[in-house]
Parts: C-alpha cells; sequence; structure tokens
C-alpha cells in the first residue's frame, strides 16, 4: 500500500478531506507543548499553523482553514501575553 492509498483511505474513514486532517496532526502536536507551558504551546502552534498555510499555498490546496486556524491562534497568544502583563508597567 502506497502513501497517497493510505492518506486516501484514511480521509474516506473519517469523513474530511487532507487540509483539515494535516491541521488537526498539527493541533495536536501543538497540545504536547502546552502541557508544558502555554504560551510556548501557542508559539509553536502559530509557526506549525504559518508554515502549513505557507505550503498549502504553494502546492495548491485549500488554504483558508489554514489561514483562519492561524489568525486564531494569533487572537489567542495575544490575549494570553496581554493577561499576562497587564499588572505590569513599562516605563
Amino acid at each position: 500500500m502506497t502513501l497517497a492509498e493510505l492518506l486516501t483511505t484514511i480521509t474516506g474513514n473519517l469523513g474530511i478531506t487532507l487540509e483539515p486532517l494535516i491541521l488537526l496532526l498539527l493541533f495536536f502536536m501543538g497540545v504536547i507543548f502546552m502541557a508544558r507551558s502555554i504560551r510556548i504551546g501557542l508559539i509553536i502552534t502559530l509557526v506549525l499553523f504559518s508554515i502549513a498555510f505557507v505550503v498549502f499555498e504553494l502546492v495548491g490546496f485549500n488554504s483558508t482553514i489554514a489561514l483562519i486556524a492561524t489568525m486564531l491562534i494569533l487572537v489567542i497568544l495575544a490575549i494570553s501575553l496581554y493577561l499576562n502583563q497587564r499588572g505590569t508597567t513599562v516605563i
């Protein structure tokens, strides 16, 4: 069984296309790092989703989902950093 046949079988059995499957795997990779530190995990997830967006664009896949996921992780990271730095002042 080739890799293409294996991916076709997996996506057919799950009922989703290849792009969301790749993004789910990348998100679970980021969750592993989030177990140690939420900010480090969010930064790594942001980098992974950004790379996925660029690769999807270059290969010709539907990159809309990757762009939305990247922006969502970026907003969550900004909120996380804001809540962490809220009580400090910089002069």
